[in-house]
């Protein structure tokens, strides 16, 4: 299956200066940085090589970019490596600090934090001189943030590592409060569960790795800190597994104190075959309709998957944000009623 995109929209709105772009979503990498590589590497490759007819404005990584995070240094230079690609190709890309970049589930370690082996090959030294990187919090590149504009549209990008504290929430609000005429997307590791909950008491909830006092999980993390900003519209995260198909993603909308709809979206293959075999979400931003597209896609299968978990389609109000850079938002807009036939993705 080959797929086609149209990067401008049709001609009859051409005094808009109207764009699609794409964001591709890099699930939990960890089973392929440890047995897999090639597949990982497929990924990297293919946004990569269509990097230009996708347009592709912005990578996100969901975390647990290693199965062993503190004692397997191999697995660190090999997920380096592979993400060195996109340096090189001047691709701008977020990453995400999940338990296993903290050590290994099985120890367990991520109570201690351990993100030395993290810091040592992914400091905020190697993307500081890049002009989308922000700033992070503390002395470390656990949480930070990033930029980027689109059609006028100022997008920020804030990640936050597994179980954040309150001193990082405190700080992700500061930020997020600082950029107001942002479109703001949020990266973190454990969030959302497939059962569509936000993640609380879960088996694989922050508790089993001995974060308990001063960590939280995702809904206290949608309480303290993503459902108090107008202009956080996205939250993406990993973690959850599964080995059956439609539970290897989920979407979800939660509603924020201001009004606005916040898109949640879990995504992560590492239950399925060889570590996911190569499934990546693929987000399509289209800035005229303000609708994202979600669509599934294996580098390494060449295989789209047909499936309502991994295809779909929701609103979101990119027009709020153009031209306001000195102008707050105005009010939250109401998602368009009809939009499906819209489409602008074909496949062929």
């Amino acid at each position: 299956m080959i797929r086609s995109i149209a990067i401008f929209v049709c001609s009859f709105i051409s005094i808009s200066s109207a764009e699609i772009f794409t964001v591709p979503l890099i699930p939990d990498p960890q089973v392929y940085v440890a047995a897999y590589p090639h597949i990982f590497q497929s990924q990297i490759d293919w946004i990569v090589a269509n990097n230009v007819n996708w347009n592709v404005k912005f990578v996100l990584n969901e975390g647990d970019n290693v199965h062993f995070g503190v004692n397997k240094l191999q697995q660190w230079e090999t997920v380096s490596s592979i993400f060195g690609k996109l340096d090189d190709n001047e691709i701008p890309y977020i990453m995400a600090v999940g338990n296993h970049d903290m050590g290994d589930v099985n120890m367990p370690t991520a109570h201690t934090r351990d993100t030395s082996n993290y810091n040592a090959y992914f400091p905020y030294t190697r993307y500081e001189n890049e002009p989308w990187y922000g700033n992070h919090y503390g002395n470390n590149n656990n949480n930070y943030y990033a930029q980027f504009t689109v059609d006028n549209i100022q997008f920020l990008v804030i990640t936050l590592e597994f179980a954040a504290n309150d001193d990082v929430l405190s700080w992700a609000n500061q930020v997020v409060s600082d950029h107001s005429n942002h479109f703001v997307i949020v990266v973190t590791h454990a969030y959302l569960g497939f059962n569509g909950y936000l993640l609380r008491d879960d088996p694989l909830g922050i508790q089993r790795y001995g974060i308990r006092d001063d960590g939280n999980d995702g809904l206290q993390t949608w309480e303290k800190f993503v459902s108090q900003h107008k202009n956080i519209h996205m939250v993406v995260c990993g973690h959850i597994h599964s080995q059956q198909l439609n539970n290897c993603a989920r979407h979800q909308t939660n509603i924020g104190v201001h009004g606005n709809e916040v898109h949640e979206l879990f995504a992560n293959f590492q239950g399925f075959p060889m570590g996911g075999s190569g499934y990546m979400p693929l987000m399509q931003f289209d800035t005229e309709l303000g609708i994202v597209y979600i669509d599934t896609y294996s580098p390494w299968l060449n295989e789209w998957l047909n499936m309502s978990e991994h295809e779909y389609e929701f609103y979101v109000p990119l027009s709020q944000y153009k031209n306001h850079s000195t102008n707050p938002v105005g009010p939250v807009q109401q998602p368009l009623s009809q939009f499906t036939n819209q489409r602008k993705l074909t496949h062929e």
